[in-house]
């Protein structure tokens, strides 16, 4: 049996078509062949086989579109599993956060609970088309459950992801004042730690980063708006103009108002 659930047609931030379960190993097999279609397995009970690798309850599995795919259940120990569809191509980030291996796309969840949940309410709406955020807040959910706790642990052992975290979040909060000590307490590291990812990266530290940021938005508003000195200091995070000139002039070696006029003229 084919339990599934459909998205109707209006807008939603990532469109998931369809998210299915069964039990049934004729519905859980397929291949070898291809699909254009972003797929997620979820395996809640017993196993199965994907391209050769083996995967088991708490486990689960990802396609591209166009990858070779053939997967089908074990005989003797038949799997079960909930699957998500989305034919957006925005669904290539959201696999980014899907610690699997490279080669196998294979990924370990450890809220089989949860996902089993969203089994039970799929059996209960069979065949019903639901609407589309609806349905991106029934894969969220799953999502949330279980790549918030691996993202985490992964953050206390890969320093790739404490620079993305802290790059991503200086971009966002730009318009802010950002000092090192928040991003200490938000990532959970030592100053030294830190400063050391940040030198192997960028070539300088995080504070130092933090600065340069805030002037190249600065140099790039002054070029391309026509903003006040003050309203451009409060868009990258200062609180006075004073202390944005002095930054900046420490920087450029020019105050803003001169890069302006200098960087114009040479356009």
């Amino acid at each position: 049996m084919r339990y599934e659930i459909f998205s109707d047609s209006s807008i939603s931030p990532l469109k998931i078509n369809t998210i299915g379960f069964s039990r049934d190993a004729e519905v859980t097999k397929f291949g070898p062949g291809k699909r254009n279609l972003y797929i997620i397995h979820y395996v809640t009970k017993g196993k199965g086989y994907f391209n050769g690798v083996s995967v088991n309850e708490g486990q689960g599995f990802f396609i591209y579109p166009g990858q070779d795919e053939e997967y089908y259940s074990d005989p003797c120990d038949p799997w079960e599993f909930l699957w998500v569809i989305s034919s957006d191509n925005a669904m290539k980030e959201i696999f980014d956060r899907y610690y699997t291996d490279n080669d196998a796309y294979v990924f370990d969840f450890d809220s089989v609970t949860e996902v089993r949940k969203i089994a039970n309410e799929i059996m209960a709406k069979n065949g019903d088309i639901l609407d589309s955020l609806k349905m991106l807040e029934m894969y969220l959910h799953i999502l949330n459950s279980h790549t918030y706790t691996k993202i985490s642990t992964r953050c206390k052992t890969n320093c790739e992801t404490y620079l993305e975290f802290c790059v991503d979040y200086i971009e966002i909060n730009i318009h802010k004042k950002i000092t090192v000590e928040e991003l200490l307490d938000l990532v959970g590291v030592s100053q030294p730690y830190l400063y050391k990812i940040f030198k192997n990266k960028f070539n300088m530290s995080i504070k130092e980063y933090i600065t340069c940021y805030k002037i190249n938005r600065a140099k790039k508003l002054l070029v391309e708006t026509n903003m006040l000195i003050t309203e451009i200091a409060n868009s990258v995070g200062y609180s006075d103009v004073l202390s944005f000139s002095k930054a900046f002039s420490s920087k450029e070696k020019v105050s803003p108002q001169k890069y302006r006029l200098l960087t114009r003229k040479t356009l």
